[in-house]
This record gives structure tokens, C-alpha cells and sequence, in this order.
């Protein structure tokens, strides 16, 4: 990422907009997410106001229920893998995770949400370098804020935000509107091939890849039944794999 770069982050939790702006704060950064409570998320985080309270999304409460089933010193102590299995296996139901993120959160994936998520965590658990993490997540310190130290005396009146359908490749025509036709330097896209039908996730990125003289795509899937490094490639990308515990597959496509 260049100074002067403009760079399009789906909001999510924040932090990858926080990431960018410790790597360069001069940077146009573009923040676009359907939910309007994600987007001030965002800027409350970035006041770093110490008086509120970032644990209460959805995401954070369904590790927060995960979390009740364990005492501190029984982790601290011991790894109930037993335990953690019965765990996953009542809580991370497809009716449990519709209630909570609505239809589209399971619609397009066969695979078992809570194979993943015991697989994500038995692996943290086993890598020495992660047990800080997976201790932080089950003892309750895992989704604290700050998660970074943002740059101080910084307004951050290069960030923008874009509440938009994150649907089909429409919302590229909204992104491109807005920048007025300008090259995008990087499109974050977090996950939303996991919300999406595939077909409309190969439109957006199609769209990215032919309304662009240059760009790179930052791409992750949790449990989506396809491959995202295959669509990307046919496409025309230039696809590198970055390792992550948490998704099946984390791309960068590059566009030269």
C-alpha cells in the first residue's frame, strides 16, 4: 500500500481498517458494510473511548456462550478437548447460527461449523505461539480494545463510510461512482463469499478485476463450498496464499 492509494475495506469489526492505518495513515480508505451498527462500531472504536463496551455484537456473544461452559483455572490448568467437542457441538448448530446472523450465514456451506471452529481452536491450542490467543478468547480478554495503537493525533478525515447492499456487483458500480471512476489500489473484501451465492461473488469480483487498470484483492472464506483460489485465478488474478488458522482460505489476487 502507497501514500495517496485508495483502498476499499468491507467493515466488519474494524480491523482491517485499523491495520491499514497503522501501516499508513495517509491512505484514502473507503469503509462499506450493509449494517449500519458495524460502520459506527468502527468509529467508536477509532475514538479508542475507554468508557465503551466492544464485546456486544453477535459475533462476540456466540464465543461469549462458548466461553460460560469453561472456568479459568480449569483452562489454565487443563484442555478439556472432550468438553470443548460437547461445547461446540450444542452451540455451533445451523439453527443456533441463522437465529443469530440470519439464513445467510449457513445457506451456502454443507460443512460443520463446529468441526471447523474445534479444529480452529485445538490447533491454537497446540501451537505454542497461539495459547496466548486461544487463553485470551476462553478467558474473556479476547476481544478487548484496544487490539492496536492507533496513531495518535490523527482525526482519520482520510476514512470514509459507505453503509450498501453487499449482494452482487452492483455495490462495485456504487464503489466506482463514488471514486468517480478512480483506480482502486486494494479491495478488502473479508468474507462475504461465506453470505453470498458463488455466482454473485465471481460477478463482484469479475467486476473489480475489468473496472480496474491495476489493483489487488485481499479475499477469506470460512466454509464456503467452492475454492476460492480456483475463482480467482480464472478470473485472471495473480493469487498468493497467506496462512490463517481461523478461515479455510485467506487470497491476495493481484492485477498488474
Amino acid at each position: 500500500v502507497n501514500m495517496m492509494d485508495n483502498i476499499v475495506v468491507i467493515g466488519s469489526g474494524g480491523e482491517s481498517v485499523m491495520n491499514i492505518i497503522n501501516s499508513n495513515k495517509h491512505t484514502d480508505i473507503l469503509v462499506v458494510d450493509m449494517n449500519p451498527n458495524q460502520l459506527q462500531l468502527i468509529k467508536d472504536k477509532l475514538d479508542n473511548n475507554p468508557n465503551k463496551n466492544f464485546n456486544t455484537g453477535k459475533f462476540e456473544e456466540i464465543f461469549k456462550l462458548l466461553r460460560n461452559r469453561f472456568s479459568k483455572i480449569d483452562l489454565c490448568n487443563r484442555f478439556y478437548e472432550d468438553e470443548l467437542r460437547y461445547a461446540l457441538d450444542d452451540i455451533f448448530t445451523n439453527d443456533n447460527l441463522s437465529k443469530i446472523f440470519g439464513e445467510d450465514a449457513v445457506k451456502y456451506t454443507e460443512k460443520s461449523f463446529s468441526d471447523h471452529f474445534y479444529k480452529v481452536f485445538t490447533t491454537l491450542y497446540l501451537q505454542e505461539y497461539d495459547q496466548k490467543n486461544f487463553m485470551d478468547i476462553f478467558c474473556g480478554c479476547g476481544f478487548s480494545f484496544p487490539f492496536y495503537k492507533l496513531p495518535e493525533n490523527n482525526n482519520f478525515n482520510n476514512i470514509s463510510y459507505m453503509e450498501a447492499k453487499i449482494i452482487d456487483d452492483s455495490l462495485i458500480d456504487d464503489i466506482k461512482k463514488k471514486y468517480k471512476n478512480q483506480n482502486i489500489s486494494v479491495f478488502d473484501l473479508s468474507n462475504i463469499g461465506d453470505w453470498i451465492p458463488k455466482e454473485n461473488l465471481i460477478n463482484i469480483l469479475k467486476k473489480i478485476y475489468d473496472t480496474n487498470r491495476h489493483t489487488n484483492v485481499i479475499i477469506r472464506k470460512l466454509l464456503g463450498d467452492y475454492c476460492l483460489k480456483t475463482i480467482m485465478e480464472e478470473i485472471g488474478f495473480l493469487v498468493s496464499l497467506d496462512e490463517d488458522v481461523f478461515y479455510e482460505e485467506t487470497i491476495i489476487g493481484i492485477k498488474k
